[in-house]
């Protein structure tokens, strides 16, 4: 499963592109797929996965935020920041 995500992630950054919704959803799932990972060996507990899945979410909306990222397209001409 966690390959999965892993393979998931990226292909939404390299088929998608870089806008505002791939740079959230393509290292969301990857972040996930590392949680899953660590809690798995032991190095991660339990307790604090959906804490860190909510802070690196904030994190990435916050980076799309500060950053110059386009708009997907599929939003259309009324969501352009310009």
């Amino acid at each position: 499963m966690t390959v999965g995500l892993v393979a998931a992630g990226a292909s939404v950054l390299v088929v998608g592109g870089i806008d505002k919704l791939t740079v959230v959803v393509g290292p969301l799932l990857i972040a996930v797929s590392v949680c899953r990972f660590l809690i798995r060996v032991g190095s991660l507990g339990e307790r604090v996965e959906w804490p860190t899945y909510v802070i690196i979410l904030g994190c990435l909306l916050l980076l799309v935020q500060v950053a110059r990222i386009p708009t997907p397209s599929i939003f259309g001409e009324c969501w352009d920041d310009d």
